[in-house]
């Protein structure tokens, strides 16, 4: 018993005395970094690098900096290729062609109407009010007769009830 107490004791004493000369030393490494690294200068507050020789080298090196920051930059981190992304080419790519929903009927009572209307990309049809989303078209209104849409873009479709004779 008596032996494991006096090797804790031991271990207090010295490691007290490690961890001061090991901050220590942080301390001082930290100062030396903080003295050797660029600082300001007190006339025009520009920051300059003592080791640099002439501005014209300053200037250069920076433009190389800068260069190879933007060269780095353009190239993709985590591609194989580390080639810059570029879109797939499809020859006559014509702009997707959004699917036009079908009035299929129209209820209303007073000035209120519901519409039953189709998705135009298939799908169940759907009792739809003022304001009701229809794939990408806005319910606008509906009258006895016609029912618009409006898209987020602006553009607007009136489509026609189909009266079967």
């Amino acid at each position: 018993m008596r032996g494991s107490d006096d090797i804790k004791e031991r271990l207090v004493r010295w490691s007290l005395p490690s961890v001061a000369v090991f901050l220590t030393m942080v301390a001082v490494i930290g100062i030396v970094s903080i003295l050797s690294s660029p600082t300001r200068s007190p006339s025009d507050g520009a920051l300059f690098v003592s080791h640099v020789t002439s501005v014209d080298n300053a200037a250069a090196r920076s433009a190389t900096l800068a260069e190879e920051v933007e060269h780095l930059a353009s190239r993709p981190l985590f591609h194989a290729s580390r080639r810059a992304w570029q879109p797939a080419e499809t020859p006559n790519a014509q702009p997707a062609r959004i699917p036009t929903p079908a009035v299929l009927g129209i209820v209303g009572y007073g000035d209120e109407f519901l519409a039953l209307i189709a998705p135009g990309g298939g799908g169940p049809a759907r009792r739809v009010g003022l304001g009701y989303q229809v794939g990408v078209w806005t319910v606008a209104s509906i009258e006895p007769d016609r029912v618009e849409l409006v898209r987020a873009d602006g553009q607007t479709i009136m489509l026609k009830l189909k009266r079967e004779e």
